[in-house]
């Protein structure tokens, strides 16, 4: 071997021990960081580690790097500067005695990253992970209950809903008598608002609803308590992200309420971008949203203002306040949902209304967490609008770091908190006590709180609390219920996300040139290159068809006999609206179309000319529910592509 060859293969030998030390370190220790910090699973890891992390508190990722980074500096760094310093000088010696000084280091590296991976698969069950989401689930065949065909009905005066999601907020914070696991009551003032009003429980003490599967983090239990499923998408390089989707075929609380003409509002104190919750409920009910970005274009706080996640809950409480003092004077109904922040991992934010009154710093955001709920349920009372209107209270998941839950007995239920306050029903005391429930529930329990009359009592894979009827964890058991609900499902996929479902006419022909792409919005948005009908103006993400009649005429410029037409919708007006699309005169595509899908078929290339048309007879106008908008709308276009059809 040449002098320069091998100073090559023993550069690429270095680079090579190199990473594969330094990854092994980078695994030993966030996986060492999160089971010291965290109470969690591997699922909830991976899935908060996927989802679009803007808006992440600054302090949780500061707190993971000061662990980790001297950890991977000397443990992973030092060995390998190490063994490159030995490889160079050993670089001189005998070839054989070099040979065998790199095949053992580097046997010794690959044995070193497996037991990296072992150790996470020891400490997380990852094996088993994979195996699961490798398998499939029939659960949604037989228990998901669409809300889009169930029998659900409202009467008039609709009532208000104010629903208050306490971040990390379980009933493990109050003290053993209570039905809590701590030796002082941390949550006195929410325990006597479960007692006083109605809260469902596990036991026949302060209780509430089990984990399950998919719903252990903040969005997938915002998910799970208004939609009715848990958090199951496919992450394979963020496609919701890349769609600019959320769950497009989900008909959730938000979608519900929208409907009967509410207008519905979120508030929380970071960025509402974060795990895509902007997106989940501007399109799920078109939510109006005020968020830490929000706060500073309305000069509730400075531009400069930063504090844990964005602000605090005792700024958050107070932008509440004001809204709700605005939107209250609104004719129509409202729903306003908001999210605190203060209690989230790790040990939670103390603001300057937090009191020193114990050693554990969380005790004490807790304890203030707690008073701050309280006083602002105090204040809701005092308002006019309070007679109309019902206020929820849940936790979103389980705490997810170690804080006060060590002292908690092994035979102890932690299960997330839950209150109904001037519902527009009342249980039965044996509905409400030694219940297994969880997140899935919560969806049609809210709706019936305020008013709607659930046939049958389920939506979704939840069950209406307050009928009586079983839940799915009672019926199944829950842990069998979270063996099903680990399992894939392409029914999932196919029915609740489609967006995210690749197997569409378009990859058929990815590979062939596509000679037309009509952009109905955005940057490329060129419709108006094309002889057009029934099309209102591009908005942010689509064009609305307007009226009962589009048509588009498209040049082809093309010598191929067949073509394939794609038309993407990303929208529709009205629930599963019917259709008919003809092609040069001639009827090639009919029936109902989805929230989101693909209406495609083959044309006849005969005129060089693709004449679309498209009937709506279910078009409808906002203005039948209120609205000032008084265009003729069915479905929502995106994008429409033709490619031609080689023949081999």
């Amino acid at each position: 071997m040449s002098a320069k060859n091998s100073r090559i293969s023993g550069f690429m030998w270095r680079f090579l021990c190199s990473i594969l030390v330094i990854a092994a370190a980078v695994v030993y220790s966030v996986c060492t960081y999160i089971k010291k910090t965290y109470n969690v699973s591997l699922e909830e890891i991976i899935n908060t580690f996927f989802l679009p992390t803007e808006g992440t508190g600054a302090t949780v990722i500061l707190d993971a790097m000061r662990f980790c980074v001297p950890f991977v500096f000397w443990l992973g760094g030092i060995i390998a500067a190490a063994i490159c310093v030995i490889d160079v000088k050993l670089s001189g010696r005998k070839y054989k005695y070099l040979i065998l000084w790199r095949t053992a280091v580097f046997f010794l590296c690959v044995i070193n990253a497996a037991a990296s991976l072992a150790y996470v698969d020891i400490s997380y069950g990852l094996t088993d992970y994979l195996r699961m989401r490798n398998s499939s689930t029939t659960v949604y065949e037989e228990y998901y209950v669409d809300p889009m065909s169930a029998d659900v009905t409202i009467n008039d005066p609709k009532r208000n809903l104010i629903y208050i999601f306490i971040e990390s907020m379980e009933n493990t914070y109050a003290d053993a008598q209570m039905g809590g696991a701590q030796e002082h009551n941390y949550i006195p003032n929410l325990t006597q608002l479960a007692d006083e009003n109605i809260s469902f429980s596990n036991s026949d003490r302060l209780g509430g609803f089990l984990p399950s599967t998919g719903t252990g983090w903040t969005m997938a239990g915002l998910l799970a308590c208004t939609s009715g499923v848990p958090f199951s998408f496919p992450l394979q390089g963020n496609k919701m992200e890349m769609e600019k989707l959320f769950g497009s075929g989900l008909h959730t609380m938000g979608d519900f309420l929208e409907k009967e003409g509410y207008a519905n509002y979120f508030l929380c104190g970071s960025d509402a971008a974060f795990a895509g919750r902007d997106k989940y409920f501007e399109q799920h009910g078109n939510y109006e949203i005020f968020d830490y970005n929000t706060a500073i274009m309305e000069e509730n706080i400075s531009s400069d203002y930063y504090v844990w996640w964005g602000y605090e809950d005792l700024k958050l409480y107070d932008i509440a306040k004001k809204k709700l003092l605005e939107i209250s004077k609104n004719p129509e109904p409202f729903n306003f949902t908001l999210l605190t922040v203060d209690m989230h991992a790790t040990s939670g934010y103390i603001c300057s209304n937090c009191r020193d009154q114990y050693p554990e710093q969380l005790a004490n955001v807790v304890a203030c967490a707690d008073r701050q709920a309280y006083d602002f349920i105090e204040w809701l009372k005092a308002q006019d609008f309070y007679k109309d209107t019902t206020i929820v209270i849940t936790g979103d998941h389980l705490r997810m770091d170690k804080d006060l839950m060590p002292d908690a007995d092994e035979n102890y239920e932690r299960t997330v908190y839950n209150c109904f306050i001037n519902s527009a029903v009342q249980p039965q005391e044996d509905v409400m006590i030694n219940r297994r429930f969880t997140a899935e529930d919560i969806f049609p329990t809210v709706l019936a709180s305020i008013g709607y009359k659930i046939k049958d009592g389920r939506l979704g894979l939840g069950t209406d609390l307050f009928s009586g009827r079983q839940t799915l964890a009672e019926q199944l058991g829950i842990n069998q219920l979270n063996v099903l609900l680990s399992a894939g499902s392409d029914y999932y996929i196919q029915h609740f996300s489609p967006e995210l479902n690749v197997e569409t006419g378009r990859d058929k022909y990815k590979n062939t040139d596509c000679i037309t792409s009509i952009n109905f919005c955005g940057p490329g948005y060129n419709l108006d290159q094309y002889d057009h009908s029934g099309i209102s103006y591009a908005e942010d993400e689509y064009s609305w068809s307007d009226g009962y009649h589009t048509r588009i005429v498209i040049p082809t410029n093309s010598n191929a006999e067949r073509l394939f037409v794609s038309l993407k919708v990303t929208q529709t007006y009205t629930d599963k609206p019917n259709y008919t699309l003809n092609c040069n005169g001639q009827a090639v595509l009919s029936g109902t179309a989805e929230y989101y899908g693909y209406l495609e078929f083959e044309a006849e290339n005969t005129s060089n000319t693709l004449i679309l048309e498209i009937d709506l007879p279910d078009a409808v106008s906002p203005s039948v529910y209120g609205s000032a908008d008084e265009r003729i709308l069915s479905l929502a276009f995106y994008d429409l592509k033709i490619y031609e059809i080689i023949s081999n």
